[in-house]
């Protein structure tokens, strides 16, 4: 039978100072119910590695002195043994918007320190228990740097028939991404069209769809976006293009920047076009105007179409990545492990002491 043991992933690393020892919880004031939870050690070894931004770590360096796991607050359990290693790292880690969601070993910067290592922990009784784990050699944080913390735990009973599950609580940072309104303005020369604009803060993406029964698949098409609809090098827009043999065609929007695709089919064939953006604050206001070119041989005498301008104006500033979390298996041919997931903004619950 499968035993579960259950963590609360709130970990403190005792900090020594020459002043009274001050706690600082990562995330800040986040600490009990209600967190989300990672699970570890599901019949083999596991890793976590958390990225955290140096503003999450607060400022000054300091001498880390040790961890304490805490057990899931709600959760009895007791008599499971589980070994661990924990390594610290902090010169040239880079930032966790920065960070790699594949591998854990380019996110090492200069190297990792291993604090604990290989260190038998018997879970004790209730749940709310603490585990002190005293590390083996001081670790120095460095102001100023991000802080990679790296938990390897290894199931202390090996049978595959009989191993636990270490759930640990996470908690989810901040993630809005840029929040965007618009509007469209103008016809299309190939029939009405209908724009979709979102962003995902997974990935930094910004997603344009624009659908119309008069795009035909498989068609090229290259969307267009601008930063200006008043004129495109010399030529003021916007521009009725029907003396190039494209009647009712206008174009509106600067051609800065080009993306090209072909016309996906479906009830109502469209194109949709995905780009990173930055989350720099500094973009706040900023406005893009964009359009669709079609090349159809079969639309006008020019063979192409132009369609409605969407004006798309970023409104909202996004939050920014203070962590990321990264888990997967590692086995003897395997020391560097393979990611199986990973979480920006998602972190163990934390407190630095």
């Amino acid at each position: 039978m499968t035993r579960t043991l259950v963590f609360g992933a709130i970990l403190t690393l005792a900090i020594s100072a020459a002043s009274a020892a001050q706690t600082l919880s990562i995330p800040q004031g986040l600490i009990g119910p209600g967190n989300q939870q990672q699970a570890s050690n599901n019949l083999g070894p596991r890793r976590h590695q958390i990225i955290l931004d140096r503003l999450l770590v607060g400022p000054g360096s300091r001498t880390l002195q040790g961890i304490t796991l805490h057990c899931d607050e709600s959760t009895a359990s007791a008599g499971n043994a589980i070994d661990v290693t924990v390594s610290l790292g902090c010169v040239g880690t880079p930032m966790p918007q920065d960070a790699s969601t594949t591998s854990f070993v380019a996110n090492r910067g200069l190297g990792l320190a291993q604090v604990v290592t290989m260190r038998r922990m018997n879970i004790p009784a209730g749940p709310g228990a603490l585990i002190q784990l005293p590390f083996d050699s001081p670790f120095l944080y460095q102001s100023g740097a991000s802080l990679v913390v790296q938990l390897d735990f290894f199931p202390a009973n090996v049978n595959p028939t009989d191993n636990f599950v270490a759930t640990l609580d996470a908690h989810q940072l901040s993630t809005n991404y840029w929040a965007t309104a618009g509007r469209t303005i103008g016809t299309s020369c190939h029939g009405a069209g209908s724009w979709q604009i979102g962003t995902t803060a997974p990935t930094d993406e910004f997603v344009v769809s624009y659908s119309s029964n008069g795009l035909r698949p498989g068609n090229l098409v290259a969307l267009f976006v601008g930063a200006s609809d008043q004129f495109y090098g010399g030529m003021v827009l916007p521009q009725n293009f029907s003396f190039l043999g494209m009647p009712g065609c206008v174009m509106r929007a600067s051609m800065d920047t080009v993306f090209v695709r072909y016309v996906a089919p479906g009830a109502t064939p469209s194109v949709v076009v995905s780009s990173r953006l930055v989350r720099d604050p500094n973009l706040l206001g900023v406005t893009a105007h964009m359009q669709v070119m079609q090349f159809d041989s079969l639309a006008n005498t020019a063979g192409l179409t132009l369609s409605e301008m969407r004006s798309e104006q970023l409104v909202g500033a996004p939050d920014q990545i203070r962590a990321l979390h990264l888990i997967g298996p590692i086995t003897p041919a395997n020391p560097d492990g393979v990611v199986a997931s990973a979480d920006r903004n998602r972190t163990l619950v934390f407190d630095l002491q």
